[in-house]
């Protein structure tokens, strides 16, 4: 009899316990997502002197109609991704790797608060900050850009 108390116990102990852990793990977790995010190209630019790199002029779409059209974008090119993945195309794959991580880069700074402007300068961050994209010629890194620039106009 006792032990059978006992494990009653210390079950109801160890799941209040486990209850506990998560509500701090669930605290923690929005308190992050209440802090305001550094932005690039608004708090912190990078450190080059290309003009590629640099914040675009002109008027844009707002930070709410600029989300949906980029994630148009991006729903476009995730179909062209899946489409080459079920066919074995790795050449197409990669194509569209680019330009669907720097269209996921611009929504990420948009959805962080950055202007259109600021979100395309920050979207071309992923040529300068990733080793994977870094090879990527200019050109094309300027044609994506022209290409933002002229979707979010």
């Amino acid at each position: 009899m006792k032990k059978v108390i006992f494990e009653n116990c210390s079950r109801a102990f160890l799941a209040t316990f486990c209850f506990l852990v998560l509500g701090v793990i669930g605290a923690n977790a929005q308190t992050k997502l209440t802090e305001v995010p550094l932005v690039p190209g608004v708090s912190n630019p990078p450190a080059t002197s290309s003009p590629l790199y640099s914040v675009p002029t002109g008027s844009f779409q707002n930070g709410t109609v600029a989300i949906t059209t980029v994630d148009g974008k991006l729903l476009q090119l995730k179909a062209i991704l899946e489409l080459a993945l079920t066919q074995g195309d790795a050449t197409t794959f990669e194509a569209t790797m680019v330009p669907y991580r720097f269209y996921e880069r611009i929504n990420i700074n948009l959805h962080a608060g950055a202007t259109t402007a600021n979100a395309i300068a920050a979207g071309m961050w992923i040529f300068l900050e990733s080793a994977q994209y870094a090879a990527i010629p200019q050109s094309t890194q300027q044609q994506l850009k022209t290409e933002a620039i002229n979707l979010l106009h």
